[in-house]
């Protein structure tokens, strides 16, 4: 395990006991190792990357992260795009920010699709 839960406490507010930060961390920490450990990142960084992925998971679990708020008469609504998966948290998207191999990044991974054209049976283009 690279991060602790007194460092991911430091990134997201949380009232998560800490067995539960604990099993999200370990989750992290798999994730990571699993994309990232080829990959010629530092130590520091992959710290780093499990860290804010710890509390993207926090925020995706029980304690969703808001869009906007509003408290009596005063509303806020925070700045920024949200999209799925790892864009869905602030936290998430300081991940895919942090992990410059772009092994986290969904959007990085191509759909491969081809066309099969019919040939002629009869044609003698295509002979060898």
């Amino acid at each position: 395990m690279r991060t602790t839960r007194s460092d991911v406490k430091a990134v997201i507010q949380t009232a998560l006991e800490d067995n539960e930060i604990q099993i999200l961390m370990e989750m992290a920490n798999r994730m990571v190792t699993e994309s990232l450990l080829s990959s010629s990142l530092s130590t520091a960084v992959l710290k780093d990357i499990e860290t804010w992925l710890s509390a993207h998971l926090i925020a995706i679990g029980k304690e969703r992260q808001p869009s906007e708020e509003k408290v009596q008469d005063i509303w806020i609504r925070y700045q920024g795009k949200f999209g799925e998966s790892l864009r869905s948290t602030t936290f998430g998207q300081m991940v895919l920010m942090l992990d410059t191999s772009g092994a986290f990044d969904s959007t990085t991974k191509r759909k491969v699709s081809f066309n099969a054209i019919p040939q002629d049976p009869d044609s003698t283009i295509h002979d060898a």
